[in-house]
C-alpha cells in the first residue's frame, strides 16, 4: 500500500535519507525506530512531500507519487499527524477538526459526522468542543491533532513521535485510540521513541542509524534487535 524505494532526501544541503526502503502492508501498523537525528521526521515528510528526493519512489496503492506536490499527496490517501501537533492554537477544537476535512468542504458529505467521530475517539474533547485550542493542554492538543488528521478519511495514517512529552496517563489514552484505529483496519506508518508502546501497537518495525535502514523485521524481532544493542534508546 505505502512503498519507498531506495529514497535519497536532502533537507538545504544535507542528504538526511541514504538509499531508504520501506514497506507496509494495506491494514498494517508498522514502527520506525531510531535515535533522535536518524531521519525518521524527514522519511515522514518525503512520503508526505514536505522535502525533495532527488532519486528513489514513493509509491502509494501502486501510483508513484514521488513529483506529486504535497497539497495533492491528501487525494492519494495519505495524512500526517507531525511532530509537536502544530494545530491552530487561536481556532477552536472543532474549528481545527473541520479543517482536516477542507478538501472534501465541497462535497460537504459527512463531515459533521466525522467531528462526532473524533469526539468518540477522545471523549475529553467533546466539553472543549468550541473553546480555543491553544488553551488545551499538550495531551488535548494531541488527540485534536490526530483528529484533525483523521478528518481527511486517510487510508494510510502517518504519526510523527505522538506521544512526545505526554503525562504517562494521556500515553496510555492515545495508544487506546491507536489501537480501535487499527482494530478498524487503518494503515499506520508511526515515528514513536515510546518504543515498548510503539512495538505492542506494531506488527513490523524498521530501524534507522544516521538515514539509513539497519534493520527491518517483527516487533519481537525488533525487540531481540534493540536488546542485542542495534541502538540505545532508553
Amino acid at each position: 500500500m505505502l512503498e519507498l524505494v531506495e529514497t535519497t532526501t536532502r533537507r538545504g544541503r544535507v542528504q538526511v535519507l541514504n538509499g531508504c526502503s520501506l514497506t507496509v502492508a494495506k491494514g498494517e501498523v508498522v514502527a520506525l525506530l531510531g535515535p533522535n537525528g536518524a531521519g525518521k521526521s524527514t522519511l515522514l515528510g518525503t512520503v508526505m512531500g514536505l522535502y525533495p528526493s532527488p532519486t528513489g519512489q514513493v509509491i502509494v496503492q501502486g501510483q508513484e507519487i514521488t513529483r506529486v506536490p504535497t497539497h495533492r499527496r491528501i487525494h492519494y490517501g495519505l495524512a500526517l499527524v507531525p511532530e509537536r501537533r502544530q494545530i491552530f492554537a487561536h481556532l477552536t477544537v472543532e474549528d481545527n477538526l473541520q479543517l482536516g476535512a477542507f478538501h472534501r468542504r465541497r462535497h460537504g458529505v459527512g463531515i459533521s459526522r466525522d467531528v462526532a467521530e473524533g469526539m468518540d475517539l477522545f471523549p475529553g474533547l467533546l466539553k472543549h468542543r468550541h473553546r480555543q485550542a491553544g488553551w488545551l493542554s499538550g495531551g488535548e492538543q494531541q488527540m485534536v491533532a490526530i483528529g484533525r488528521a483523521l478528518m481527511a478519511r486517510p487510508e494510510i495514517l502517518l504519526l510523527d513521535e505522538p506521544t512526545l512529552g505526554l503525562a504517562p496517563v494521556i500515553v496510555k489514552e492515545v495508544f487506546e485510540a491507536l489501537a480501535r484505529l487499527k482494530d478498524s483496519g487503518l494503515t499506520i506508518l508511526i515515528v514513536e521513541q515510546n518504543v515498548s508502546q510503539a512495538l505492542a501497537l506494531a506488527s513490523r518495525a524498521y530501524i534507522m542509524v544516521h538515514g539509513q535502514m539497519v534493520f527491518k523485521g517483527s516487533s519481537a524481532e525488533a525487540h531481540h534487535a534493540l536488546a542485542e544493542g542495534y541502538l540505545a534508546m532508553g
